[in-house]
């Protein structure tokens, strides 16, 4: 894994444990109405091989053990974010007319980290050349219709987010052992993913649809 990334996701990983381990791991508060405000380009993921139905449904198990998740594939799709930006909602047409530059592309995810935000996330080494060439584009056409695109360094998917943790250090060890155990899955043997479409809308949208 590139260094830069790695000890990224490393520091990342970190906050996140050590706030779960001691009880004060953000909670997801639901779709908040502001995120109606943002404009998002996003690539809706198809998983290949079926990695991703099987991490999901371990972590479902969970959700018996005092947690809770707003979860994806059943509270929002699956997805990864090229583009956000604040306003910029006149650009909608112009975002959907473009084309999806990872069509036929393989997109692929070597890492989950538990952030210090109360997210498990699939993440990569780097943000694929196709992508990167997508978000710029995306972020050229949002400006010049009045929108702020956000600072996007890394390229991942939201598997879920934190909504409810009845503290128990032993549930809270549990998980981090999932994860890390899933980071090793991953790193032999990579979660793949081709374009199942384009969503161009709010992110509340995306979100709650």
């Amino acid at each position: 894994m590139n260094d830069f990334f790695k000890a990224r996701y490393d520091a990342s990983h970190r906050s996140g444990v050590e706030k779960l381990q001691n009880g004060t791991i953000p909670l997801f508060p639901g779709v908040s109405e502001v995120l109606r405000n943002d404009m998002i380009v996003a690539v809706k993921l198809k998983n290949c091989g079926g990695v991703v139905r099987e991490l999901l449904r371990y972590l479902n198990r969970f959700e018996g053990m005092g947690f809770s998740f707003f979860m994806a594939g059943r509270e929002f799709p699956l997805h990864a974010t090229i583009q956000v930006a604040t306003g910029g909602h006149t650009a909608q047409s112009e975002l959907e007319s473009g084309v999806d530059y990872v069509d036929g592309n393989l997109l692929s995810f070597n890492r989950l980290v538990l952030d210090g935000g109360g997210n498990i996330v699939l993440v990569n080494e780097g943000v694929p050349d196709a992508v990167s060439e997508w978000r710029g584009w995306a972020s050229q056409v949002m400006i010049e219709h009045g929108g702020v695109p956000k600072p996007l360094s890394i390229f991942h998917a939201t598997m879920a987010r934190t909504k409810r943790f009845d503290y128990s250090i032993e549930v809270a060890m549990k998980l981090v052992a999932w994860v890390e155990g899933w980071n090793a899955v991953l790193q032999e043997r990579p979660a793949m993913f081709v374009s199942q479409g384009t969503f161009v809308g709010t992110t509340y949208d995306l979100l709650t649809t």
